[in-house]
């Protein structure tokens, strides 16, 4: 059974938008903050983060609608291209100007709220108006959870001062310049972490290792 959601996003700061969905289904991804180690059963890492993935559709023609007095409702024209709203989904994917990294999602149904970036999209265009306009697009996509990091750090209880080195583990996405602007509010800072940690290419970074990022000097 589908059902009705809302999908917020910033583009710019200070401004909220948002798109209605209706979700035809959808899982969540969890993941054991344990794995498995030569020395030890099970060993503690820096838990992956949930993955919600789903299917929902947006449709922009709600087609005839017949009216109290037996007669068909008026058209209204132009018919609206679905294909707009295709093109705001897809720039979710994008990095954006204002805050050097894609945009932190939002989708909300009944008391259920996810909070993540949108890390793959797949659409296809299921409906069109007699004219070819495309009036319905069905998405394929998946949201990867995502952190604030002022509330992470205070959830932190590894031992950080202004003076020491904090660790940060590598995601499948995860960026240098995503990380110096979060810890150095500058992501020109990147060749900071890249020397601190001996990385000569910082589009090559291997999933699952632990990343210093050092003070400024």
């Amino acid at each position: 059974m589908a059902f009705e959601a809302k999908l917020t996003y910033q583009l710019k700061k200070n401004k909220e938008e948002e798109k209605k969905i209706t979700i035809t289904q959808y899982k969540r991804q969890q993941y054991s903050p344990f794995t498995e180690s030569s020395h030890k059963p099970l060993t503690p890492l820096n838990k992956l983060p949930d993955e919600l993935v789903i299917e929902f559709f947006i449709m922009t023609y709600e087609g005839p609608v017949l009216l109290a007095n037996g007669e068909l409702k008026k058209e209204v024209t132009p018919i609206p291209d679905v294909r707009k709203d295709v093109k705001v989904i897809n720039s979710l994917l994008s990095d954006c100007a204002e805050f050097h990294r894609p945009p932190i999602c939002k989708v909300k149904w009944g008391e259920e709220v996810f909070r993540g970036m949108l890390v793959d999209l797949k659409y296809r265009y299921t409906l069109y108006h007699k004219d070819g306009t495309p009036v319905k697009a069905v998405f394929n996509a998946i949201f990867r959870e995502t952190v604030d990091v002022d509330s992470a750090l205070q959830n932190d209880n590894t031992p950080q001062s202004p003076d020491r080195s904090k660790y940060r583990m590598v995601y499948e996405n995860t960026r240098l310049y995503q990380l110096a602007y979060q810890e150095y509010d500058d992501p020109s800072h990147w060749r900071v972490i890249a020397e601190a940690n001996g990385i000569s290419n910082p589009l090559d970074l291997e999933v699952g290792t632990m990343l210093s990022l050092p003070p400024l000097q």
